[in-house]
């Protein structure tokens, strides 16, 4: 996002979360003072009540309108601004629907743990067990497509 230009979209408030983690982080060009880096942290305000208007009914749609390269970056504000109530049963059914990949993502949270209980599910090191698999087949994924999702990590 050029400098002073308005976000208008999800995507730019997600690009000025990535550009904040880079300003936390110290990766930014040697010219920036301690102003502009100062003021760029100040995103994290506009970046959370962005966030906070959202009704959970519009995340499915809100997670279409992003760009791919950010997708991941939703439940990284979910987690950093702790608005998992976003998540709702039906939201998160529809998204894997369409992007069925999305579980591997999810599955890195430990908030997931509690959305899954939330469904009577269960979420332990990255495995998911065969109650969450019949929530997702229920809404139209197939078995052998949610457990190409689940990574076993070692």
């Amino acid at each position: 996002m050029k400098k002073g230009v308005q976000p208008t979209d999800n995507n730019d408030y997600l690009e000025m979360y990535q550009i904040v983690l880079f300003v936390e982080h110290e990766i930014y060009p040697p010219g920036w003072d301690e102003n502009r880096t100062e003021s760029i942290k100040q995103y994290k305000g506009k970046i959370a009540a962005s966030f906070s208007h959202i009704n959970p009914d519009e995340l499915p749609s809100l997670y279409q309108e992003t760009g791919r390269e950010y997708g991941n970056t939703i439940w990284k504000v979910i987690d950093t601004y702790k608005i998992k109530s976003l998540i709702t049963e039906d939201g998160l059914r529809e998204i894997l629907a369409y992007y069925p990949w999305s579980l591997k993502e999810l599955l890195e949270y430990q908030w997931m743990d509690s959305v899954a209980n939330q469904y009577n599910c269960y979420v332990e090191n990255g495995m998911i067990d065969k109650t969450i698999i019949e929530l997702l087949h229920q809404g139209n994924l197939l078995l052998q497509e949610v457990l190409s999702l689940v990574v076993i990590a070692y």
